[in-house]
């Protein structure tokens, strides 16, 4: 008996020889990364089979083919920004297509977790976004020039407390202006 596994493998090495003699068996069917077995083609078989029998009491030369069907594994994209997650299936070996990087407000991205296949390997893969949150500059002008000791020119505002409210503020940069008005403080609020 010849076998053509066609890039497969058995555990248990499959009988290559009988006489009219042989007890009854069954050739062990064989497994291949990334592809289910299909069935043998070959002599006396009108059609692929998952189960291949030799009777006893069979003769002359016999010559089987395994066949098989590729799988199909996911791809996804886990992008962590409110945006629904991408599922992209691909076949085993296929090419895999580049994903643009996801953006996020008031971040900045780090890339994937982990690095993205360039050909779709025999397993479902996820990767995840990860960002890096920005830092902002807030700058306080006073009489048109740059102050940074606001608490000079505060009335009754916690200036720390309200730094940390702009601080979480994503993607803008916040200017305050102080300005005098016949010997009253007012602040105006500006940003670009």
């Amino acid at each position: 008996i010849t076998y053509n596994l066609d890039g497969g493998s058995v555990e248990t090495e499959n009988i290559t020889s009988f006489t009219v003699e042989t007890e009854t068996f069954t050739v062990n069917n064989p497994t291949k990364t990334g592809y289910t077995f299909m069935g043998w083609v070959g002599t006396g078989l009108e059609e692929a089979t998952t189960t291949l029998t030799i009777e006893r009491g069979s003769i002359d030369n016999r010559e089987y083919t395994a066949t098989w069907g590729v799988n199909t594994y996911n791809l996804t994209f886990v992008y962590d920004n409110g945006q629904e997650n991408k599922v992209i299936p691909y076949e085993f070996g296929a090419q895999v297509q580049a994903e643009p990087n996801p953006t996020k407000t008031g971040y900045t991205f780090a890339g994937w977790d982990k690095q993205i296949p360039t050909t779709m390997p025999a397993e479902d893969v996820t990767v995840t976004g990860t960002f890096m949150a920005n830092t902002y500059t807030i700058t306080y002008i006073v009489d048109e020039e740059i102050f940074d000791e606001y608490a000079r020119y505060r009335n009754n505002v916690n200036m720390e407390s309200l730094t940390g409210t702009l601080l979480v503020m994503p993607a803008i940069i916040y200017m305050i202006e102080i300005l005098r008005n016949e010997g009253t403080e007012k602040s105006v609020w500006r940003y670009k």
